[in-house]
């Protein structure tokens, strides 16, 4: 086998900073992620075994009977080693030796947390866990402020909304959040990021037009709405799970009907239908890849000699010389793949091999890695030829 060294200007080392689109839309309690749903399987409910409008975490039971399912499993010893699942009550009254089990079919999607004035103080845990992060925002603008002249922010009715890291990357690009709400499938109310991290309301333009509906903390994926405004003028759904009837849809109402946190404090809507509403939320999120250029070429007049059995014609094989002490092909007649108009022809050929893999090896030989082409590539041996082979780290 033939080992080439990378030359100095064979490695690269590129950064990029890429901006994925994200999406989702709720209508009537069903949330879809990138304006599909989750498609149903062969064998299984959904796929990837998550619930519409989420996306799976592992990807360990794709397309598995319900029976079949891979987990993992700890068995209590005396390290006391358990899930954050399982509860330090529940934990203790297993006896040791036994198997505590878990799942692979986690997931994760946009969560809407409702506060209304009933629900303060301890009874606000993830506004509380924000309260610095928004203080310290305060540099950008004033609504950021947990308490201040516009508002207590332990008190006021609020919607916080979140979303999972694993949908943006690294942050949330500025200016590129958006909030639409529709009723009956007509644009009704439209928030904006300024840039500054201020949810500005650009529809509808009425006299609450330009007024900061909330804020949103790029870093987190947290969105903070406090507008208690009427954004419409007539009822459309009953968002208020205290009263059943329909009432005019506010900000402090966006996304009603969606997930919500373990003890969030958000509203249950019972039996009521939610049909009449719709929310498109969407952004840009900020991913950071480092990727790895390495150019590997194969030398003319190099790399032309392979240990394929169709690389000599069989006709070849049946030459040999038989001594007293050794037994030997005097005789192996390379094929000619060489395309031709004649039958048999005659002239020269040059030697030809197909390049269909590129191991990437350290300076031990130990190989780190293979790069295989779509389609095998034609090397003969007057012409060299250059593989560009990218890793995202």
């Amino acid at each position: 086998m033939k080992y080439f060294a990378f030359k100095r200007n064979d490695v690269v080392n590129q950064f990029r900073t890429t901006y994925p689109s994200c999406s989702f839309i709720l209508n009537n309690y069903r949330i879809f992620y990138g304006n599909a749903s989750n498609s149903k399987a062969r064998l299984s409910t959904y796929i990837n075994q998550v619930p519409t409008g989420s996306i799976s975490l592992f990807e360990y039971n794709v397309d598995r009977p319900t029976d079949s399912y891979i987990y993992p499993y700890i068995v209590k010893d005396s390290s006391r080693l358990r899930f954050g699942s399982v509860t330090t009550e529940e934990f203790s009254e297993l006896a040791f030796g036994a198997t505590i089990n878990g799942e692979y079919n986690l997931s994760a999607s946009i969560k809407r947390n409702f506060y209304d004035a009933t629900r303060t103080g301890k009874d606000r845990p993830f506004i509380n866990a924000l309260q610095n992060p928004l203080n310290d925002n305060r540099k950008y603008s004033k609504h950021f402020a947990f308490s201040s002249s516009l508002g207590n922010k332990s008190e006021q009715i609020i919607n916080f909304v979140d979303i999972p890291s694993i949908f943006f990357g690294s942050q949330i690009k500025k200016k590129s959040l958006k909030l639409d709400f529709y009723v009956t499938g007509t644009l009704v109310g439209s928030l904006e990021d300024n840039g500054k991290g201020e949810l500005i309301q650009i529809l509808p333009r009425d006299g609450n037009s330009n007024k900061v509906a909330g804020v949103v903390l790029h870093d987190y994926g947290a969105i903070v709405l406090t507008g208690a405004w009427d954004v419409t003028t007539a009822s459309v759904d009953p968002y208020v799970a205290a009263s059943l009837a329909d009432v005019p849809f506010k900000w402090c109402y966006y996304l009603a009907g969606a997930l919500s946190g373990e003890n969030s404090g958000s509203v249950a809507y019972g039996t009521r239908q939610l049909e009449s509403s719709s929310f498109h939320l969407h952004f840009q999120g900020k991913s950071d890849v480092n990727t790895k250029i390495m150019f590997c070429t194969a030398p003319r007049a190099e790399l032309n000699h392979s240990t394929n059995p169709t690389f000599v014609n069989k006709i070849s094989y049946r030459d040999l010389k038989h001594e007293p002490y050794s037994f030997t092909e005097t005789k192996r007649v390379i094929k000619n793949v060489t395309s031709a108009s004649y039958l048999i022809p005659t002239a020269s050929f040059e030697k030809t091999t197909y390049i269909s893999k590129i191991g990437i090896y350290d300076k031990r030989r130990n190989l780190l890695g293979v790069a295989s082409v779509a389609r095998p590539v034609k090397k003969t041996e007057a012409r060299d030829l250059t593989f560009k082979l990218k890793l995202d780290i």
